[in-house]
């Protein structure tokens, strides 16, 4: 998958970029923290993270509720698709994550339970300790 980066400036009078800046201060960047800190405290976090991923309804469901709230509201719909985009692409990134360490970890278990002390490959075999030291 590639990735490209896009890069533009907005033009426009100062007033407007004020007005956007705040916006983006003052609503989406606490909205985008707040869906996240929902998730994060959910009791089917665990649920999620076995699954790998959180389904899309409970996002769009933890954004629309948000709307509700006044400190949220008054927000063009962009901002609010843009924080559900971003929650979404946060926890989609972290899940891979902690879908890799967890086969890692799992691998390294597996490893572990195969290994076997001394006495019990002397058991298992039958053989003396310089006999089985020579065939390691």
């Amino acid at each position: 998958m590639a990735l490209e980066t896009v890069q533009c400036r907005l033009q426009a009078p100062e007033e407007t970029l004020k007005h956007l800046w705040k916006l983006m201060s003052d609503k989406n960047t606490p909205l985008v923290n707040q869906t996240l800190e929902t998730i994060r405290t959910n009791s089917k976090i665990n649920k999620w993270i076995s699954q790998g991923y959180i389904p899309n309804e409970t996002i769009e469901e933890m954004i629309k509720n948000l709307k509700q709230q006044p400190k949220y509201q008054g927000v063009p719909g962009r901002f609010y698709d843009s924080a559900e985009k971003l929650v979404k692409e946060v926890y989609k990134s972290w899940f891979a994550v902690q879908l890799k360490k967890t086969r890692t970890l799992k691998g390294k278990k597996l490893w572990l339970a195969m290994l076997k002390s001394e006495e019990e490959l002397l058991q298992e075999t039958s053989l003396t300790l310089p006999q089985l030291q020579t065939e390691a």
